[in-house]
């Protein structure tokens, strides 16, 4: 008689559940735009302004590609390169880059 052994994946009603996903709402109209965008083309429900396109959201140069190219059809936002989303990996960067001059918050000098 052969005793046949099944792989039984059982919860542990002791272990914590993981945290929610940490919220950042994005806090300018390109920054929604973008994040909106990418989301829809990653296929991602939650996905906040400092996620790094490489290192959490696990972008390629071919993923990045089809990214900019389908960005460059949104009328309402700026044209993005490859080069821009590699030298700003983040929406909140990217979206900073891409704000007109003088828009951007200055940042305050302490006297002294």
């Amino acid at each position: 008689m052969v005793a046949e052994i099944t792989n039984v994946r059982q919860s542990d009603p002791i272990a914590p559940s993981p945290p929610p996903p940490r919220q950042v709402r994005a806090s300018t109209r390109t920054e929604r735009a973008l994040t909106t965008l990418l989301s829809e083309f990653l296929q991602v429900e939650h996905l906040t302004p400092d996620s790094n396109f490489f290192d959490d959201l696990g972008a390629d140069s071919m993923v990045v590609a089809r990214f900019c190219a389908r960005l460059r059809k949104q009328t309402d936002l700026p044209s993005v390169s490859v080069k821009d989303v590699y030298q700003h990996p983040t929406i909140s960067s990217l979206a900073a880059a891409l704000a007109p001059p003088g828009s951007a918050p200055v940042p305050r000098r302490t006297p002294g």
